[in-house]
C-alpha cells in the first residue's frame, strides 16, 4: 500500500469560496427565473384573449374604425396587465390575488411609484422597458402609446366620438408591439418560447412557431 504524501493535495480556500459564491449566484438566478415562469407555464393560453382582441381589430379596420380602435384598446389593456405586468409580479409574491391587484393599479394609471419600481424589475429580469424607450417608427415611449389608446378608447366609450381610421391603425400598431413584440421577447429572456405566437412553452427540445 502506497503512502500519498499530503503535498500531492492543494487546497485554496479563495477558489472554494469563489466556488461557492458562483454557485449561490447560480441558485438564486435559476430560483428567481422559475418564479417569474411560473405563471406563464402554469396558464400557457394566458394571452389568448388579448390576441383574439388584436385579430378582431385587424378584422374592423377598414370598416369600422371606431370599433377597431376599442378592439385594439382591449387588446393593450389585456397585453399589458395580464400578458405582461401580472405575471412578473405573481413571480415575486406567488400570490395571484396580489398579482391582480397590483397589475390592475398599474394598468390603471393609480399606482405610480408601483409603476416605476415594477418597471425597473422588468427591465432588470425581462430585458426590455415599457417606458424609457420608443418601438421602431414611435415618437412616443409605449407606456405614452398605452395612455394615449386609453384616453381615445374613454373618448368613445363615454363622449361617443368616431375617430379617424388613423387613430385605429396607430392603436393596432401599439397592440401588435406589446404582443407580437414585447411578449415574444420577454418570453426569450425567461427561456420559455411562444408556438402560433400565443401559446408559452418551457420544453428546451422544440422551437418556437409562427
Amino acid at each position: 500500500m502506497s503512502r500519498v504524501d499530503d503535498e500531492d493535495f492543494s487546497y485554496d480556500p479563495g477558489d472554494y469560496y469563489e466556488y461557492v459564491e458562483r454557485m449561490e449566484q447560480e441558485v438564486i438566478e435559476r430560483f428567481t427565473e422559475e418564479r417569474l415562469q411560473s405563471l406563464y407555464t402554469a396558464q400557457p393560453l394566458l394571452a389568448l384573449p388579448a390576441v383574439g382582441s388584436l385579430k378582431e381589430a385587424q378584422a374592423l379596420l377598414d370598416s369600422h374604425p371606431t370599433a377597431a380602435l376599442v378592439f385594439a384598446a382591449i387588446a393593450v389593456e389585456i397585453g399589458v396587465r395580464d400578458v405582461l405586468l401580472k405575471p412578473i409580479v405573481y413571480g415575486l409574491v406567488q400570490s395571484d390575488s396580489v398579482a391582480s391587484l397590483v397589475a390592475d393599479l398599474i394598468a390603471a394609471h393609480k399606482a405610480d411609484r408601483v409603476r416605476k419600481l415594477l418597471f425597473r424589475i422588468f427591465q432588470e429580469h425581462i430585458g426590455l422597458s415599457l417606458d424609457t424607450h420608443s418601438r421602431p417608427g414611435a415618437r412616443q415611449t409605449p407606456w405614452e402609446e398605452i395612455q394615449l389608446v386609453r384616453g381615445n378608447r374613454n373618448d368613445v366609450l363615454h363622449r361617443g366620438i368616431t375617430v379617424e381610421p388613423a387613430m385605429a391603425v396607430s392603436a393596432i400598431h401599439t397592440a401588435a408591439y406589446i404582443l407580437q413584440g414585447v411578449f415574444p421577447s420577454a418570453m426569450g429572456f425567461l427561456n420559455l418560447h411562444l408556438h402560433e405566437g400565443l401559446k408559452v412553452c418551457a420544453e428546451r427540445s422544440c422551437k418556437p412557431t409562427a
